[in-house]
């Protein structure tokens, strides 16, 4: 992973790895398994164009996340992808950084 920087105006530079760094160790201190799959290689072997960066589990359920950088928006596949696994009545979220990963873990921790 890249180290932080600053841009041309002085403000701090974060990419999606990491967003995504800081989301895998909020959700292991959470107790979650997460494995990561955005390899290139596991994207071409899957044919799943737009899949989630990460997937979540632990006991109580699995949850699908989408890392994007700050100010990023999702692909057309992303967006489609995130839209067929709701339907199929999985758990997925897009965040753009680990305050929001936080507050979508404490409102789905909250549903019955």
């Amino acid at each position: 992973m890249r180290p932080l920087s600053l841009d041309k105006r002085g403000r701090l530079k974060i990419d999606e790895n990491h967003v995504q760094r800081a989301c895998v160790e909020l959700l292991e201190a959470e107790g979650y398994r997460v494995f990561v799959t955005h390899e290139r290689d596991a994207r071409k072997s899957s044919g799943r164009k737009g899949q989630n960066d990460l997937v979540a589990v632990r006991r109580d359920g699995t949850l699908l996340i989408e890392c994007k950088r700050p100010g990023k928006k999702q692909s057309p596949e992303q967006i489609a992808y995130g839209r067929k696994a709701i339907a199929d009545g999985l758990n997925y979220i897009v965040v753009h950084d680990v305050d929001e990963l936080r507050a979508e873990l404490g409102a789905w921790d909250g549903q019955d």
